[in-house]
């Protein structure tokens, strides 16, 4: 097997990786609370942490898509632009690279990779703050027994309300990707 086959097969799998990869996470769902007749709270704090899970998981996926895109684009990119690999590969193999990189550029310019894991990151962060929260009130409740401190009910409201919003934050997100639409003012 030649190396310009070789190298061929390994832009092409990098790229439809990472093109694999972008549609996987476009469709890769937040956990939904299930409603047992339970510690409603608890139930709350268990839904918190599997969507921590997921973000994390979104985080590192995105992280490696953007790699794999960046490798097609700019490393195989850069060795199309020498003149030495150009003229001893064909012009097959060189046309097949050319089409991958310019693949690549497309799904990284609609799919944004970096973007992505920041805000996975980001939401990661947010929601694992608000576990600290509630495991904090929680202890304090019990070991104070204070009335000051939230009532469970108003604990879970609190990080119903905050749950509510990081999961906003991905429709803002991506509305600041796309722009707004035209004729709002």
């Amino acid at each position: 097997m030649s190396i310009e086959l070789i190298g061929s097969l390994a832009a092409a799998v990098a790229t439809l990786a990472s093109a694999a990869m972008s549609a996987h996470l476009g469709r890769m769902n937040t956990p939904k609370s299930a409603s047992h007749n339970g510690d409603q709270l608890q139930l709350r704090i268990q839904e918190i942490k599997e969507t921590i899970i997921v973000e994390r998981k979104r985080s590192n996926a995105h992280r490696y898509a953007g790699a794999l895109l960046t490798f097609t684009q700019f490393i195989i990119g850069g060795l199309l632009a020498s003149s030495f690999l150009r003229e001893s590969l064909t012009q097959d193999i060189v046309g097949a690279l050319g089409l991958l990189v310019l693949f690549s550029s497309l799904v990284r310019q609609h799919y944004k990779p970096e973007i992505q894991h920041l805000a996975a990151q980001r939401r990661a962060i947010q929601l694992q703050a608000l576990i600290r929260y509630a495991e904090d009130v929680i202890y304090e409740k019990q070991e104070t027994g204070s009335d000051s401190v939230l009532t469970k009910y108003e604990l879970l409201k609190y990080l119903t309300s905050r749950l509510d919003a990081i999961e906003a934050s991905k429709i803002e997100e991506k509305t600041a990707e796309i722009g707004e639409p035209k004729g709002k003012a």
